[in-house]
């Protein structure tokens, strides 16, 4: 994954609900982040899962502490390899630098 630079869209709450996992600090997110495998933080099904975009990035956040750094580059991949047209993306990128970090 890392060689072709698969991105891997991580679900860190239906992963727990799923019992892919147990607990979160047993999720390989940050793992992953660290060892430079691409991922991004989602939501997977918002309705069944009652989780937001907001609380799944504090929940990475509160579990992982993740510096502005990681942020960052999870942010970046994120727009990166969403599959919107150039225009959002420019648009998703300017509004993470023009509002605060997390």
């Amino acid at each position: 994954m890392k060689e072709r630079q698969v991105v891997l869209e991580m679900c860190p709450t239906s992963n727990v609900q799923t019992k892919a996992i147990h607990h979160y600090s047993e999720h390989p997110i940050y793992k992953f982040h660290k060892d430079g495998i691409k991922v991004t933080i989602n939501t997977d099904n918002r309705t069944v899962s009652d989780t937001t975009m907001a609380k799944e990035i504090h929940l990475v956040n509160k579990e992982f502490n993740l510096c502005e750094e990681d942020y960052r580059q999870i942010y970046l991949t994120s727009v990166e390899a969403s599959f919107a047209d150039q225009e959002t993306k420019e648009w998703c990128l300017a509004q993470y630098w023009d509002s605060p970090i997390y």
